[in-house]
This record gives structure tokens, sequence and C-alpha cells, in this order.
């Protein structure tokens, strides 16, 4: 029965390592074309969060503070289009 199975083993499993190369391959060819993939919005500029699990949540929701005042504190430090991170999650 291991003699009928053994010719089957090794090309499946060089097809599995093919598949999951070629699969590895994709994804980063797709990196580096997309415009919008998280490696080209890295270059984008924005305020450093001021928590590590909440990001800048806090300067966006003072209790004194106008809402869209921190907003437009942004624009004109860092420009029409930045990033913010929110409860650990970018926003863009």
């Amino acid at each position: 029965m291991f003699r009928e199975i053994l010719p089957w083993v090794i090309p499946l499993g060089l097809a599995f390592v093919c598949k999951d190369l070629l699969w590895f391959l994709c994804k980063i060819l797709y990196a580096r074309l997309t415009p919008l993939h998280p490696l080209h919005v890295r270059s984008v500029p924005g305020p450093p969060p001021s928590s590590f699990l909440w990001g800048n949540l806090f300067d966006v929701m003072k209790k004194d503070a106008d809402l869209g005042a921190q907003y437009d504190a942004w624009v004109e430090r860092y420009g029409r289009v930045f990033k913010y991170q929110m409860v650990n999650v970018r926003a863009h």
C-alpha cells in the first residue's frame, strides 16, 4: 500500500511548497503596485499617537476642545492629507 502512495508524496509536497511561494510573491507584488497599501501609507505625515492603546483618541475627544479644532491644527501642521490613529487602528 505504501509503495503505491510513495511516488505521489514528494510531488504533492513540492506542489504545496510552490503554491505557497507563488502566493507570497503575488502578495509582495500587490503591495508594491497598490498605491493605498499600508506600505505606501507609512510615508504620509501625521501626529504621533499619544497612547499605545488609544492612539490619538484623547487628543480629539478633549472635554473643553472643539472637535474640529484638533483637526484644523493637524491640517495646519501636517497638510491636507495626514494620518492619525484611533484605538490602535490607523485612520487615513
